[in-house]
């Protein structure tokens, strides 16, 4: 919350914005958090299409990792099983 209150604020920050694929960003988070979802035996699905947004990729996953390492942290002892899934509504906004 603390990065996407600097980037809604701070003028200073550069967005370097580009297409890119919020999949690629969904499963280098996975990959990165691997070895704590194995070791509480949590699981995570995405339903998430391989298609391209303009946006800073390396802000969107470092958001979405945050989110999922927060999950994973408050939760020590159960399990998860954690959903990401996106839709694009009519006016073609991510939704994740």
């Amino acid at each position: 919350m603390l990065l996407i209150s600097k980037l809604e604020s701070d003028d200073s920050v550069p967005l370097n914005l580009a297409p890119f694929c919020i999949a690629t960003c969904v499963r280098d988070v996975i990959e990165r958090l691997e070895l704590v979802i194995k070791r509480q035996g949590s699981t995570i699905e995405m339903k998430v299409p391989e298609i391209l947004f303009m946006g800073d990729q390396f802000y969107w996953t470092q958001i979405l990792f945050n989110l999922v390492e927060n999950a994973l942290k408050q939760n020590p002892d159960i399990p998860l099983k954690i959903h990401i899934n996106t839709e694009i509504d009519k006016d073609d906004n991510l939704k994740i």
